[in-house]
């Protein structure tokens, strides 16, 4: 599996992990994976949520896609 696929792996099962929580709103890829560089750095997630009583679960998750790659950033936008 390339870098890119492991990324967008990663990505993958943040999202399906995040689903669950009343708090996401949204989650997108943004950054040189979603642009489709062949040669990506890092994985940068923005999400979207509606407050963050749910942030120690999402920092959880984003430790456990670690697996996969060590370099990830995520944005976080509140949306009540």
């Amino acid at each position: 599996m390339g870098k890119n696929e492991n990324l967008r792996a990663a990505a993958r099962e943040f999202a399906e992990k995040a689903r669950e929580l009343s708090s996401v709103l949204e989650i997108a890829i943004v950054g040189s994976v979603a642009g489709g560089d062949p040669y990506p750095n890092d994985l940068d997630l923005a999400v979207v949520v509606r407050d963050l009583d749910e942030i120690e679960t999402l920092a959880m998750y984003a430790r456990q896609i670690s697996g996969h790659y060590h370099g990830w950033g995520f944005s976080f936008l509140i949306k009540p």
